[in-house]
């Protein structure tokens, strides 16, 4: 079974640099996920290598 949730929109702070305000707004965002991340532990996975480690040398092969 597939479900989506949609969330209000992150609204941009009244006050602040612009980086501070992509700093608080990024913040939100990841709230906003780890709060599905910890109702449903299950759902959340990654279908291919995501750190650098993980990868193969440049030149091999699997």
């Amino acid at each position: 079974v597939m479900g989506a949730r949609v969330h209000p929109a992150v609204e941009e702070p009244a006050e602040g640099t612009r980086a501070e305000k992509t700093a608080a707004m990024t913040q939100a965002l990841a709230d906003a996920f780890a709060g599905g991340i910890a109702d449903h532990p299950e759902d959340w996975h990654m279908l291919q290598r995501l750190w650098l480690d993980d990868l193969e040398p440049r030149g091999e092969s699997a």
